[in-house]
């Protein structure tokens, strides 16, 4: 259902579910371009080999049936990035609504399938990495 990036001392893998869009695949390499010159291994679920699995500390069962609307419910979550304290924090709001938005910083919609990212006009470029 979805891509994972994950980037360790050996290798760049990017994970692709069963499920997931091309779209999805699109922005994980986008992603992977701009944290890292290393070309990316393309791992495709159900097809993982034994160093992809050693980096991320073995192999184990996981949820892996594509998920219907009708049996799962998810709370969008909301979180602010911010340095303003002079270090990067990333701290949840709860209960919120579009005016939680800060125009001096970034925060990322996590909505279950998607995760969204607002940059602010006013954050500054540390933040926007």
């Amino acid at each position: 259902n979805d891509v994972f990036v994950l980037i360790s001392k050996s290798a760049v893998y990017i994970w692709t579910g069963k499920g997931s869009t091309g779209d999805e695949r699109q922005v994980a390499r986008t992603m992977t371009e701009k944290w890292t010159q290393r070309e990316p291994v393309i791992v495709i679920e159900g097809q993982e080999k034994k160093d992809f699995w050693d980096a991320i500390g073995g192999e184990k069962p996981y949820a892996s049936e594509r998920r219907s609307a009708e049996t799962h419910s998810f709370t969008p979550r909301l979180f602010q990035c911010s340095n303003a304290s002079g270090r990067f924090v990333v701290e949840e709001i709860l209960s919120f609504t579009q005016t939680d938005l800060c125009p001096e910083d970034v925060h990322l919609l996590d909505a279950d399938d998607c995760l969204y990212g607002w940059v602010g006009q006013d954050s500054n470029k540390d933040e926007r990495k």
